[in-house]
């Protein structure tokens, strides 16, 4: 079983400008386990945090609640679907998931719906400054 997720294109930017085609294989040469890596990009973010002033130590956690609040409650994204994406085991249907291929795309929709939402509300908020500044 291979895990997909879609890369979109508010990523592949990213992925393409920090990486030089080996962005996956460098983060398993470089760290040895899945906590190492944790460790690493929870220490990064709590300095982002500090180096913009959010008043937030933020970190994975905080990002996965912070996703799975965005997701369900302004994306309108089943709950059902968040917990699948975040990973987590529903025990009530452990024996129908044996039989059941795994389709990722329910986590390429929730993701697509969250940078959609979150797109307008950024594409707003700039609209609403330019119309401020013409007004001055």
């Amino acid at each position: 079983m291979t895990l997909s997720i879609k890369i979109e294109p508010e990523l592949r930017h990213l992925i393409d400008k920090y990486s030089n085609g080996t962005f996956l294989s460098y983060f398993r040469m470089r760290y040895s386990d899945y906590n190492n890596f944790l460790k690493a990009v929870n220490k990064e973010l709590k300095e982002i945090s500090k180096e913009l002033n959010l008043g937030v130590p933020l970190s994975t956690n905080w990002a996965r609640h912070s996703w799975a609040s965005i997701a369900r409650n302004r994306a309108c994204v089943a709950k059902a679907d968040v917990d699948f994406c975040l990973g987590h085991v529903n025990n009530d249907y452990k024996m129908a998931d044996i039989y059941i291929d795994i389709d990722y795309g329910v986590c390429d929709r929730a993701n697509r719906a969250v940078l959609d939402l979150l797109k307008k509300a950024s594409e707003k908020k700039e609209a609403k400054k330019e119309a401020i500044y013409l007004h001055l």
